[in-house]
């Protein structure tokens, strides 16, 4: 997701097009050619059977849905065609294809493809991947992985998951809940030093927290935007434009264990004239329990 959001900020900045493909069956293209597998005969042809003698089973020629190699086929046999359209696999993303003015993002049977349009090399591509699989031309991305995508006049893209959310909230029957600014009340005591030791079903407190707290942020924040705009740059210095972040952390904020608790965020960004930092939506974040305890302050005057 974060290459997704990645690519959705570049495009905003470079004011790159962008437009989804759709694979039809998509698990019912790789054909298998080195794996021996083998299918009892499956309902619906049993006009074979006379022919068959008892016992005989059918040897696969092609991937079938609920086979669990049919994902690796698939990822095997369109990698393999995407490179011999000159695409160059991305080594920090495998799912990343690259060749010069065209970005392509493969998600299962999901293609996002970004592109300059200077020279029209996308729609060679794009004829080429119809004519190798079936699959439907969607036009300009407005969904993708249940993230809802709307561009601006100016160029800009915001993305959000209202509808994915409301989804989320009627499968539950939290649509009438009240709201919640916070996933989790902030003055809520976690620590297990006074709680007594005794077994928890664990998945029904998973959906209790689920549905008395969670669902009611999500649905304060349903009709909340990550913005990505385009971002000036008045000297047309393409090293202008960076990768910007930020940090915070608690001190031991985990009474039990006194590990501290960590996040971080990570846009685009750049140094104008006024030398102020000018920032994009955010493509990354992260919050979590750091791996290191915290000491107290007579602790390291100890050990000092």
């Amino acid at each position: 997701m974060t290459t997704v959001r990645l690519l959705l900020a570049l495009s905003a900045r470079h004011g790159w097009n962008m437009d989804h493909l759709d694979v039809v069956t998509v698990f019912l293209n790789p054909k298998i050619d080195r794996d021996n597998i083998h299918m009892a005969t499956p309902p619906g042809i049993e006009w074979l059977e006379p022919y068959m003698p008892d016992g005989s089973v059918l040897l696969l020629r092609k991937a079938l849905y609920g086979l669990k190699q049919a994902p690796r086929l698939w990822f095997e046999d369109i990698n393999g065609y995407l490179q011999s359209l000159g695409f160059r696999q991305s080594a920090e993303n495998p799912n990343l294809y690259l060749q010069p003015g065209v970005l392509l993002i493969l998600y299962g049977d999901d293609l996002l493809i970004a592109y300059d349009g200077r020279n029209g090399k996308e729609r060679e591509i794009k004829r080429l991947l119809q004519a190798k699989y079936k699959m439907c031309d969607l036009g300009v991305v407005k969904r993708f992985l249940s993230i809802e995508i709307e561009r601006g006049e100016d160029g800009s893209i915001s993305i959000c998951q209202q509808t994915y959310i409301d989804t989320i909230l009627k499968r539950f029957g939290q649509q009438d809940a009240k709201s919640a600014k916070t996933p989790l009340d902030h003055q809520v005591d976690l620590t297990n030093t006074n709680c007594e030791d005794k077994l928890a079903n664990r998945k029904e407190y998973l959906s209790i927290v689920g549905l008395l707290i969670v669902l009611r942020y999500l649905k304060t924040t349903s009709e909340l935007q990550i913005h990505y705009r385009r971002l000036p740059n008045p000297h047309d210095d393409k090293s202008r434009i960076s990768v910007v972040g930020f940090t915070v952390s608690d001190w031991a904020g985990n009474l039990t264990t006194r590990k501290s608790i960590g996040g971080c965020m990570f846009g685009l960004g750049y140094i104008d004239s006024n030398s102020e930092l000018v920032t994009s939506g955010f493509v990354h974040w992260q919050a979590k329990s750091q791996s290191v305890v915290a000491l107290s302050t007579l602790e390291a005057e100890y050990i000092a």
